[in-house]
């Protein structure tokens, strides 16, 4: 919070969920989500009645939670449930992967490097969990590996840094054969053929 107290361990369950249920979607279409898909969701066994008051105790909670932060909101001015924040105070990694990749996206350096900063060692949302959650999942996972892959085929680049992308993609996808086939080609042309077979084995 604005204090520099850590208040991840404050969001219960399904507070949690439900706020990323609507941060992302509001960063990911700018939009965010409509009262009828937040009860579809999370209270599809729910009479509306009972629906609205679990919805609005958890929003509460929330709001409770980011009261602590500067510059956050979660609004329904526009009818749809909207997380808001001022990026230049406040830091989102998905936010920030969001703005690279639908930039005038060149595939340089630069570019990787910054992407590299936000998924490095870091898989998107690792330990959290839910059925809605695997599109997001996904589409951050298929677009890191095209792009780090597209990178390395296409760079003259030193092989220990292309060597390097070839091990973040491995966070995002466990068993890709195209990353390993660039892995073994990058240590043969290092000439560490054992470890070429290693990382094939």
């Amino acid at each position: 919070d604005k204090n520099g107290n850590e208040i991840t361990g404050k969001f219960t369950p399904l507070p949690k969920i439900l706020f990323l249920f609507i941060l992302l979607h509001s960063l990911r279409d700018g939009k965010g989500v409509s009262t009828n898909l937040l009860n579809e969701t999370f209270w599809l066994d729910k009479s509306p009645e009972s629906a609205r008051n679990n919805r609005a105790v958890n929003i509460v909670k929330i709001k409770s939670l980011l009261e602590g932060l500067e510059s956050t909101s979660i609004s329904k001015q526009t009818g749809y449930w909207k997380f808001e924040f001022d990026p230049t105070i406040i830091q989102i990694d998905y936010f920030e992967y969001l703005r690279i990749i639908h930039s005038t996206f060149v595939l340089n350096r630069e570019n990787i490097n910054n992407l590299l900063s936000i998924v490095e060692n870091k898989p998107f949302l690792l330990n959290t969990n839910a059925e809605w959650l695997d599109s997001f999942k996904d589409e951050v996972s298929n677009n890191i590996i095209d792009i780090f892959l597209a990178y390395i085929k296409e760079s003259a680049d030193d092989p220990e840094y292309l060597l390097h992308l070839t091990n973040c993609i491995f966070l995002f996808d466990l068993v890709s054969e195209e990353a390993l086939k660039q892995k073994c080609k990058l240590l043969i042309k290092q000439g560490k053929h054992s470890l070429a077979k290693k990382a094939y084995s």
